[in-house]
């Protein structure tokens, strides 16, 4: 069964009305769409405005073609106070009219912006002025660079010793202790811990390191005289020559033989093995030698062997100075004209470094320590005589041994050199070197009785 709905007809005054509205909205749209699109005067606003990117209000809707967009920040005139900077401010311009859109997206009037932006200038006109008028931290003063002088002539500055004096000299020795020349024998027996009774050449010239030729003897007179080289032993040499061998006190021989003494004496005075075991009485022989201050014994030998006799042993010292000291290749010192040339520059410090790199056991006679000569711990001496007292050395031997001669052992005797000039050359003497050299000598000074200051030879 089919049912019949019929259609129920609108009034034709609400179809009227529907009409009018809808024109009204259609016509409404028309003028606003004109309007944006050419303004009031019909111009487009296409060639004046600046699409760009920007956030709109939210009252618009993002499809809208928003107009603008100029962002001005040259109003900015408070500095950037702690990081901070004025909000930049967006424009949007028209033919007609100027709006701007704040900082939180908010339209506001050209009117009411600049009335904002006095207001604006004002705060940051008076913020500007507090903070010229902060008081600002005083730097320093820039520190003025010193006023250089004007320039000298370069001057050569004068050469001054490599080292520091190591001794200076001193006026009051009072405090230098007295040196006990009684005592000697003591101080051997302490130093050696043995006492002997005789001597025994034949083992000591055998087996001990004792040059033979430091060993003199006379069986007649009964003495052996271990002689050290710098110690007072030329005069006594000069008797025994004189009475051995018959020279003349002022002949040419003598003068000649006092050269070399050594070997005129090789003649007639060495004890050897040989003359040990023939003459069996000189185990109880007068036994004596002479003992003196390494310091100026050293400086003796410098002045004898380096200074005054330059050609000693061919120049080997020389050669041998000017190799570990002054470090000359060993081409170098193979020129004998370089080298008799240098020799004269050598000064005491060179010869005491060159000491100072040497075993004492390989050193010159002339400059060996004395118990490496005398072997005070090997040989039992009758009598150690002092050069410091030279005078009473030589009358103690003359009583002993040469009793029968008209001699003045004494009158004859001069030193090559006084304390002063002594001192004065020990000044420039590196302490180092110095305290090498002294080890090197311990025992003499030990056994002598000197002191190790320098100084205290004045006053022995």
């Amino acid at each position: 069964m089919v049912q019949i709905v019929e259609k129920e007809e609108k009034s034709p005054i609400l179809t009227f009305k529907l009409k009018f509205v809808y024109s009204v909205i259609l016509l409404t749209a028309i003028v606003v769409i004109y309007m944006l699109t050419f303004g009031e005067d019909g111009t487009s606003y296409q060639n004046e405005l600046i699409y760009t990117d920007v956030n709109v209000p939210k009252s618009k809707s993002k499809e809208d073609i928003v107009p603008v967009i100029q962002t001005d920040k040259s109003d900015s005139l408070v500095p950037e106070l702690e990081g901070g900077t004025n909000p930049p401010t967006t424009k949007i311009s028209s033919s007609s009219s100027e709006f701007v859109i704040d900082n939180n997206d908010n339209f506001v009037s050209e009117q009411q912006q600049q009335q904002q932006q006095q207001q604006q200038q004002l705060v940051n006109e008076q913020t500007q002025q507090n903070f010229v008028q902060q008081p600002q931290p005083q730097q320093p003063p820039a520190e003025q660079p010193a006023e250089q002088p004007a320039l000298q002539p370069a001057v050569q500055p004068a050469v001054q010793p490599a080292v520091q004096p190591a001794v200076q000299p001193v006026m009051d020795t009072s405090q230098c202790p007295k040196l006990d020349m009684g005592s000697i024998h003591d101080r051997i027996t302490e130093s050696c811990e043995i006492d002997r009774f005789k001597n025994n050449w034949i083992e000591l010239v055998s087996m001990y390191d004792i040059p033979p030729r430091h060993l003199l003897y006379d069986v007649d007179r009964n003495y052996v005289w271990v002689t050290v080289p710098k110690i007072a032993s030329s005069n006594i040499k000069r008797v025994i020559i004189k009475e051995k061998l018959g020279y003349s006190e002022d002949s040419e021989q003598m003068k000649q033989a006092m050269k070399q003494p050594h070997v005129y004496l090789s003649k007639c005075c060495l004890l050897t093995v040989e003359v040990a075991r023939k003459f069996y009485s000189l185990q109880r022989a007068f036994t004596f030698t002479f003992i003196r201050n390494p310091w100026t014994r050293l400086y003796s030998a410098y002045r004898d062997k380096i200074v005054m006799f330059k050609a000693f042993d061919d120049y080997y010292y020389i050669r041998k100075i000017l190799f570990t000291v002054r470090e000359w290749s060993w081409d170098q010192v193979k020129v004998d004209e370089d080298v008799i040339e240098a020799a004269g520059t050598i000064t005491f410090t060179d010869f005491l470094t060159m000491l100072s790199k040497t075993d004492a056991e390989n050193y010159n006679d002339h400059w060996k320590p004395w118990f490496l000569l005398t072997q005070p711990c090997m040989i039992k001496y009758d009598y150690i005589g002092y050069l410091e007292d030279i005078s009473s050395a030589y009358q103690v031997v003359k009583d002993k041994v040469f009793s029968d001669l008209d001699m003045d052992l004494g009158s004859r005797y001069k030193t090559s050199s006084n304390s002063a000039a002594v001192i004065q050359a020990y000044t420039v003497v590196p302490k180092d070197v110095l305290d090498i050299v002294y080890n090197k000598f311990e025992d003499d000074f030990k056994i002598g009785g000197y002191s190790r200051d320098i100084n205290c030879i004045s006053n022995e």
